[in-house]
């Protein structure tokens, strides 16, 4: 089985201002020309668990899932929304779960052909966000589960704003999944397309993998752009 195998479209449901899907929400703010846009991590780790495993999970698989209903949340996004000027990147999860989800695709990368193909899905929706039409803003916060593939997304915005916070840590963690499976169009990394000749500094930042980064160490080391006062529900 392929991920050509799997048909339709993801499960899309409209309401007042928006629209949810299984692990994804997509809320317009039409006065302020803003789209928030809110990826959920993996409810448990069974996404690294070899049974009942990818191919028999199929759609339901959460790499897939995900990675479908982000590629039809940009469509929505450049087909139907001409109004918003500006998408607002939030995750929200369990680091632990995104974590071993990466696992399952780094380790069935060279052995798996679906997991390939499932990297491969993610490869493409993720240029296509390198290029999007708005300005793009990644809100790492309190909850947030910007890990590996989705810690992506916040490399492939225009800025990328952590919290700064005591009453919870903010982090972000990098993985394998930061270093190689998923080029930009170029053929590089966003890593190495952000540090371009500092081979050290990606080398020192590869011995981070599965180490977590607060807010102000990954501003320090060009992960992040800003420091952000985080003060409630903002």
């Amino acid at each position: 089985m392929t991920t050509d195998d799997i048909t339709g479209p993801p499960v899309r449901e409209e309401f007042d201002g928006g629209f949810a899907y299984p692990n994804l929400r997509l809320e317009f703010d039409e006065d302020a020309g803003v789209a928030a846009l809110t990826v959920v991590g993996p409810t448990n780790h069974e996404c690294f668990a070899p049974e009942p495993g990818p191919k028999r999970m199929r759609s339901r698989w959460w790499p897939l899932a995900v990675c479908r209903e982000l590629d039809d949340a940009l469509d929505v996004l450049g087909s139907h929304c001409p109004g918003m000027h500006t998408v607002e990147l939030r995750t929200e999860g369990d680091s632990l779960a995104v974590a071993s989800a990466d696992v399952a695709l780094t380790s069935g990368y060279d052995n798996d052909p679906f997991v390939r193909e499932v990297v491969t899905y993610w490869t493409r929706t993720l240029c296509r966000l390198d290029v999007a039409e708005q300005s793009v803003l990644a809100l790492v916060e309190p909850g947030s589960c910007f890990v590996g593939t989705l810690f992506e997304l916040a490399l492939a915005a225009d800025v990328t704003s952590m919290a700064d916070t005591a009453d919870a840590p903010v982090e972000i963690l990098l993985t394998g999944m930061n270093f190689g499976p998923l080029p930009c169009a170029s053929g590089r990394t966003r890593l190495e397309s952000r540090f371009p000749t500092q081979d050290e500094h990606l080398a020192s930042l590869a011995a981070r993998v599965g180490d977590p980064i607060s807010a102000a160490e990954a501003v320090a080391l060009g992960l992040a752009t800003e420091l952000r006062r985080f003060v409630g529900d903002q």
